[in-house]
């Protein structure tokens, strides 16, 4: 369904990084007023306009290739690509919410809080929405809270 919709979305942009002609990793992004109701509900209930915004969907990439700055190339190419195909006038994307001390979180998990401030993303803590996806300890869709992230792409205060 995910795939669906961005599929659908003019607006979208999608970057791929390859090892030679193997794909490592992924990172999607599409004007926020196309995202899932999910994802815009948070914002509409701010009275935020949601066309002022590009979200960044997720960055997915092989622990081979980490730390090696394609994490960094991905968020200048959408960035990139939001401030060429719309006028939004920030990017934000969520991320799960989960304590520091989690049965799911791997044990060599590195926090990626002061990744995304180099970045110039803010955390905005209580702008939170909720999505289901199975996970790898549940054979059903579990309920999973998410906070966004926000950055300015252009001259304007942060909302």
């Amino acid at each position: 369904d995910y795939l669906a919709t961005l599929a659908a979305s003019p607006g979208a942009g999608l970057a791929v990084a390859f090892a030679d002609e193997t794909p490592v990793g992924c990172s999607t992004c599409l004007p926020l007023a196309e995202a899932d109701a999910a994802v815009t509900a948070p914002f509409a209930t701010r009275g935020w306009d949601p066309g002022r915004f590009f979200y960044f969907g997720e960055s997915v990439l092989l622990p081979r290739w980490r730390g090696q700055g394609v994490g960094v190339t991905f968020f200048l190419e959408r960035e990139a690509h939001a401030r060429r195909s719309s006028h939004a006038d920030y990017a934000c994307f969520c991320a799960v919410r989960r304590p520091a001390v989690h049965l799911l979180r791997p044990a060599d998990a590195v926090p990626l809080d002061a990744f995304w401030r180099r970045r110039g993303f803010v955390p905005y803590p209580d702008l939170v929405c909720t999505m289901r996806w199975k996970q790898v300890d549940s054979a059903e869709r579990v309920e999973n809270a998410l906070s966004f992230w926000i950055k300015p792409l252009r001259d304007v205060s942060l909302p």
